[in-house]
């Protein structure tokens, strides 16, 4: 073999060995979505957490916002952040003073999305590839369609703030 094949060769070599992981198997995701909600409300905002069967690198969405009489959003308080799944749990602090949020009734919703998701973050790639880049391989009693898109949602309501007649 000439030093020139023998270049060409390795060359083939590295492009097909390097970019397919050497062979490590790709990591298993279980679609079947389960998340927790747990808060804790304390007098300048609210501490949200919980568990996932998502996998490190999952992104959550989290929105705070308050609900008019009615039960119905009222946009004018909202407050919103995306959290990094890490060792299958996630949390949060939202302060609620700093956000500028009345006294009330609050909604805390915590949904896994995969292509909408605010601020221009994304999903990993192992995460579109596991669940469908419309979230169409998506499982589970919390899955529900959101538009063309399937999501994974958890809600929970609280008051907080020094509400009226208090």
């Amino acid at each position: 073999m000439t030093q020139q094949s023998l270049v060409v060769l390795l060359t083939i070599l590295l492009l097909v060995v390097i970019p397919s992981g050497c062979g490590a198997p790709a990591q298993e995701v279980d679609t079947n979505v389960q998340i927790t909600l747990e808060r804790q409300v304390d007098k300048d905002g609210v501490h949200v957490w919980g568990t996932t069967t998502l996998p490190d690198g999952a992104i959550l969405f989290i929105q705070i916002s308050s609900l008019a009489p009615s039960g119905l959003i009222e946009w004018t308080g909202v407050a919103w952040d995306t959290i990094e799944v890490k060792g299958r749990q996630y949390s949060a602090y939202f302060n609620l003073k700093e956000w500028r949020f009345e006294p009330g009734k609050k909604r805390i919703w915590v949904a896994f999305i995969i292509r909408s998701l605010p601020g221009g973050k994304s999903q990993p790639g192992f995460i579109i590839e596991a669940f469908g880049e419309k979230g169409e391989n998506m499982k589970g009693e919390l899955v529900d369609n959101l538009g063309e898109e399937k999501i994974a949602e958890v809600a929970d309501t609280f008051s907080w703030g020094k509400l009226p007649g208090n």
